[in-house]
């Protein structure tokens, strides 16, 4: 399973105009998609800062469907050019292998923690095991 996520920066003097075109704009996504996209805001980090993010089993149908939108869902590209001038910075995107779940997502607020840390080469198996450890021991303490 893939986790993709984009991050975008809201400008400060446009948080709520923003704000209200990322939650439109999710909405719609998941209106018409086959998949299923979360809207994250910061509690810890830095103003402005939001991530989208959605899981997938094969990327390639993935990054189809969202092109396709892209280029054809004119309602989508209304939504994001109204709200296009509030946004500080291009949108980063990054896509991750999930490679363990601990729990469930459950109704929405969920609270989505994220721990890095850099292993050298020859340690990678062993901080990955960590990690799953780690993963688990947490999601038994919160639930």
């Amino acid at each position: 399973m893939f986790l993709w996520n984009r991050q975008i920066t809201i400008e400060p003097d446009s948080l709520n105009a923003g704000v209200a075109g990322l939650v439109d704009g999710v909405t719609h996504v998941n209106s018409v998609s086959d998949y299923e996209f979360s809207l994250w805001a910061p509690v810890l980090g830095t103003l402005g800062q939001f991530g989208i993010s959605a899981r997938c089993e094969d990327f390639g149908p993935f990054a189809d469907e969202m092109a396709e939108r892209g280029a054809s869902d004119e309602a989508f590209r209304a939504k994001m050019n109204a709200m296009g001038s509030s946004i500080a910075e291009n949108p980063q995107d990054t896509l991750w292998n999930v490679l363990h779940v601990a729990g469930e997502m459950g109704d929405v607020p969920n609270v989505c923690a994220v721990v890095r840390w850099q292993a050298a080469p020859h340690q990678i198996m062993p901080a990955i095991q960590f990690g799953i450890g780690m993963a688990d021991y947490v999601s038994g303490i919160s639930g």
